[in-house]
């Protein structure tokens, strides 16, 4: 069976000091409602990700949908940031004007339910730069992806597997680290 995780501590800790975080649902339950009022072209700029039953997922723009809405659309999960890189298919147009700095990546994406792929472009060390959002929903669409929306990369970005962490550290104001995070999507099987 599979199984897709999260911990969201840190959605409350920025809830609780006011932030704006996005739509958040983890397991049916609403943990933030409050968005962008606006659809915009910044980083985040909370565009969503929604998780069916069916292992569907479907991408909105911001202020596409409320929290209640989606909920009675049935999705069970819902994850912010964005900028949409993907919906059903097609390049989000606005990739080719704004989010044109090269910097690590991070996105998820459906191929078709329950078929998944997670991509990862390291930066800002000496073995990668990085990359434009543009190249990302394009190496996606390539192999074959229908839904995508990127995820939180710079020195954020962690790719883990079997314990291991498969990346390299970005360097950030000369500083090579891995940010401190409180929130995560774990992949597996149980």
């Amino acid at each position: 069976e599979f199984v897709l995780g999260f911990s969201d501590d840190f959605y409350a800790t920025r809830m609780a000091e006011k932030e704006t975080v996005g739509i958040i649902i983890r397991e049916g339950r609403i943990i933030s409602e409050k968005t962008n009022s606006k659809t915009g072209h910044h980083l985040p700029n909370l565009d969503m990700m929604a998780q069916y039953p069916d292992g569907r997922f479907e991408v909105y723009e911001c202020t596409e949908y409320t929290a209640q809405q989606l909920l009675e659309k049935g999705a069970v999960n819902v994850f912010s940031f964005g900028p949409i890189l993907l919906r059903d298919g097609e390049i989000n147009e606005l990739l080719y004007t704004y989010y044109r700095s090269i910097e690590p990546r991070h996105a998820l994406g459906m191929i078709e339910p329950n078929h998944y792929l997670l991509l990862s472009v390291q930066g800002r060390n000496k073995d990668s730069k990085g990359t434009m959002l543009q190249r990302v929903a394009e190496m996606m669409k390539n192999k074959g992806v229908q839904q995508a929306l990127n995820l939180d990369g710079g020195n954020t970005l962690a790719l883990v597997f079997r314990g291991k962490i498969l990346n390299k550290k970005a360097i950030y104001k000369k500083k090579a680290f891995y940010r401190s995070v409180t929130s995560l999507i774990g992949f597996g099987d149980t």
